[in-house]
């Protein structure tokens, strides 16, 4: 039972039976109680009860991306972040061998992989121009190999929540520019602008303070912006059918990493929320919506913004922790599948030394910084066949860009996160902001 801390104090002319304290706690088990003290008498010693409350249940009325992806005989192969790079998008696919590209027309890209499920981890958005030209390409090969007996999963990364969040700081002259021209065809196509409904608050440039740094843009690109991304928006719908976290057969996959506090939430139910969030349903209607959007995005340790895992160099004593609490985090997994889950895959964090694993197998790292907009290093995809996993690279590698950055330079702060919730409240005030004179982001 969970004792209420503190004095009690009562009411000496109590006659009748009477609630004098009521605290809520989370008991060893089962959902949350409220904890009732009453007194018949003054004399009489309280008495302590626990009553339990019933929980909102919440029954989404949409389709929301499920924990389990299930389970193939087939290749699995996972690309890591691609940053608005289309031709290094496209590289990995071939890499991964899943796509051919028509030598005449080179903007026709089909599927070839059969039946194997392709994992992209996140981070199609920002630090490149080419964002929504990526997400409709995957969304014509989910078309395209569910037909052919394969499929091909998408996760949600930080980048992504970050834009729903309406922190546009990492998007690109050209990437502005795609998100207006997306705008305005699905203005002449649908005779609807995609900054109508989106509250006034939001576009208002005193809640907007890197605007000044946006090389020039008029409000107007801005608005069309947060009208696609915001809660509700075209492509905030979009983002919703992807997964913050995905099973196919015994791998995990997730963009930043997990830690055992996600598993005591529920993965599915993570899931959920975070799909709902996207999708615009009103906050009210979201049970655990806070603790949702925490778990997922809400601090250094959350699902996208996790690099527990991911350090290239630990030290012994850190790897004998660390393999102790992932063997645990994975047996949570494994218990939520219901089959063994034993090794999880991210991306987020660039490898230096290309894709690896760390924590005997347990953690694999796949984000190498393909993208131009981060290193521009040459593409690699992890290949999961039957239980042994394989790492696919470029015959000849292609290095492309300015080398790996130092340092990630956002570290997500541990408390206020929950703005995320109130998307007239942007991320952006609780983040630290990036000099705009600085010509080397980091990954």
């Amino acid at each position: 039972m969970c004792a209420p801390p503190g004095r009690l104090h009562f009411d000496s002319r109590a006659r009748a039976t009477k609630v004098l304290f009521q605290q809520k706690c989370k008991p060893s088990l089962g959902g949350l109680h409220s904890i009732q003290i009453r007194c018949e008498h003054p004399l009489m010693k309280p008495e302590i009860k626990e009553v339990a409350q019933e929980k909102k249940k919440y029954t989404p009325k949409f389709a929301y991306p499920k924990l389990d992806g299930g389970q193939t005989s087939a290749r699995v192969v996972a690309i890591g972040d691609l940053h608005g790079d289309m031709d290094q998008a496209i590289r990995s696919l071939k890499i991964a061998n899943v796509v051919r590209q028509d030598a005449q027309r080179p903007e026709q890209v089909h599927w070839t992989g059969g039946n194997t499920h392709l994992v992209q981890l996140g981070d199609v958005l920002d630090r490149g121009d080419d964002e929504i030209s990526i997400l409709l390409l995957l969304q014509k090969l989910q078309t395209e190999a569910k037909e052919a007996g394969g499929a091909v999963h998408l996760l949600n990364g930080n980048h992504e929540v970050l834009n729903i969040a309406g922190d546009f700081r990492y998007v690109t002259q050209g990437a502005f520019v795609e998100s207006e021209q997306f705008s305005d065809t699905l203005e002449e196509r649908f005779g609807c602008s995609m900054s109508d409904g989106v509250p006034c608050d939001i576009m208002a440039p005193n809640h907007d303070p890197m605007l000044k740094y946006s090389l020039g843009y008029k409000q107007d690109v801005y608005d069309k912006r947060v009208g696609l991304y915001a809660p509700g928006g075209t492509v905030a719908q979009t983002l919703s059918r992807s997964h913050t976290v995905l099973v196919v057969n015994d791998t995990c996959f997730v963009h930043g990493g997990l830690r055992r506090r996600h598993i005591d939430f529920g993965l599915d139910k993570l899931n959920m929320r975070l799909s709902a969030w996207m999708r615009g349903e009103p906050k009210g209607d979201i049970p655990d919506i806070e603790e949702a959007l925490f778990m997922a995005a809400g601090s250094s340790n959350s699902a996208v913004w996790c690099r527990t895992w991911s350090e290239e160099f630990i030290t012994r004593q850190k790897r004998v922790i660390g393999c102790i609490e992932l063997q645990a985090v994975l047996q949570g997994v494994s218990d939520e599948v219901g089959r063994p889950v034993t090794r999880m895959v991210m991306g987020h964090t660039v490898q230096r030394q290309g894709i690896n694993q760390e924590y005997r197998g347990m953690a694999w790292r796949i984000d190498v910084g393909a993208s131009r907009g981060v290193a521009g290093a040459s593409p690699e995809v992890l290949e999961v066949v039957d239980g042994e996993v394989n790492i696919l690279r470029a015959e000849l590698p292609i290095l492309l860009g300015r080398g790996f950055p130092e340092r990630p330079d956002i570290e997500f702060p541990e408390a206020n996160a929950c703005s995320l919730i109130d998307h007239a409240h942007f991320l952006r005030s609780e983040l630290p902001v990036r000099d705009p004179e600085a010509t080397n982001p980091k990954a």
